[in-house]
């Protein structure tokens, strides 16, 4: 009998048609698989191991929704709540 996650899971399945489920355990073998996909991909890129050890720089996508500040806008009653951002994006 599945529980209620798994459930969950198989009707958010049934909906976005993913190619693959995969269900993470947390495990130091899943965590090396994982960098080393993101390794491969080239976005992800190992740091100076003697200085900063285990750590990665990870560079979104160009078209990432980060990445579009022009396009942003923020609305609120008082000016610097908007970090003094000028309105034209600059």
């Amino acid at each position: 009998m599945a529980t209620p996650l798994e459930n969950w899971v198989e009707d958010a399945a049934r909906l976005t048609k993913p190619d693959r489920v995969v269900y993470c355990d947390g495990s130091e073998a899943e965590y090396r698989r994982m960098m080393d996909l993101l390794l491969q991909a080239g976005d992800t890129f190992q740091l100076n191991e003697k200085t900063y050890p285990n750590c990665h720089l990870h560079r979104s996508s160009v078209n990432d929704v980060a990445r579009t500040e022009h396009l942003t806008f923020i609305c609120s009653p008082d000016k610097d709540d908007a970090a003094n951002q000028q309105l034209d994006g600059s």
